[in-house]
C-alpha cells in the first residue's frame, strides 16, 4: 500500500492542495473533478514520488509523435523486441490492434491512436498504473476492453489510479474520489464505489 499525502499552498497558480489517500494493491481508484482542478498535476506528483520506490507506468495525454511514420505492425515488432511478448500480444489483441497492423500510425483516428498508446503502456509489468484520461476518444467497445485489461492488472496484484472527468465507463469495484476546489484549496470531496 502506498499512502499519499500532500499539503502544498502553491500546488496550482490559483490554488493550494490539501489531500490524502491510499493506493492499495489489487485495487482500482478513480480521481474525478472539473477541468482545471489539478487532477493531472496531482497524478504527476504521485508518479514522481512512486517512481523512486516502485515500478510505475504512467499513461499521459500526450500523443505518440515518434511513431508517426511507422506502420502499426512495426510498433508491435519494436515492443516485442523489448521482451514484452505475452503481455503485449494479450493487450494488443484485446484492443483489436491486430486488425490495424498494415496501417500507418499517422492515418489512425483519435481513438485508434489512443488505443496504440494504451497498448504500448499496459503491456508493461508494474506495481502501479497511473492513467490520465485513458478513455479519451475511445468508443464504447474499446472502453469495455480497456476496463477488462485494467481489471486483469488489478487481479494480478497491481494498483490502478485513473484520472477522468466521469466514472461511467469503469467496471464495478473502483473507488472514486472527487477532487473539488473550495476557498482557494483543492481538497477531497465525496467518495464512493462504482
Amino acid at each position: 500500500m502506498y499512502n499519499f499525502e500532500l499539503k502544498d499552498p502553491s500546488f496550482l497558480p490559483h490554488a493550494g492542495c490539501e489531500i490524502e489517500f491510499s493506493l492499495k494493491s489489487s485495487h482500482g481508484q478513480l480521481l474525478v473533478g472539473e477541468n482545471g482542478v489539478g487532477k493531472t498535476t496531482l497524478l504527476h506528483r504521485i508518479w514522481k514520488q512512486l517512481s523512486t520506490e516502485s515500478s510505475v507506468v504512467l499513461v499521459e495525454q500526450r500523443p505518440l509523435d515518434y511513431f508517426y511514420d511507422r506502420k502499426v505492425g512495426e510498433i508491435k515488432k519494436i515492443l516485442l523486441g523489448m521482451g514484452q511478448k505475452n503481455s503485449l500480444i494479450d493487450v494488443w489483441n484485446t484492443l483489436g490492434l491486430h486488425e490495424k497492423e498494415d496501417r500507418f500510425f499517422s492515418t489512425l483516428s483519435g481513438g485508434e491512436n489512443q488505443t496504440v498508446k494504451l497498448a504500448t503502456s499496459l503491456c508493461l509489468k508494474a506495481s502501479y498504473y497511473l492513467l490520465d484520461e485513458p478513455s479519451q476518444f475511445l468508443d464504447q467497445i474499446r472502453k469495455k476492453k480497456l476496463a477488462e485489461i485494467l481489471n486483469q492488472k488489478i487481479d494480478e496484484g497491481s494498483s490502478v489510479l485513473i484520472v477522468e472527468h466521469n466514472a461511467q465507463w469503469l467496471p464495478q469495484g473502483f473507488s472514486v474520489m472527487e477532487m473539488i476546489s473550495t476557498d482557494g484549496w483543492v481538497k477531497k470531496g465525496k467518495t464512493w464505489i462504482t
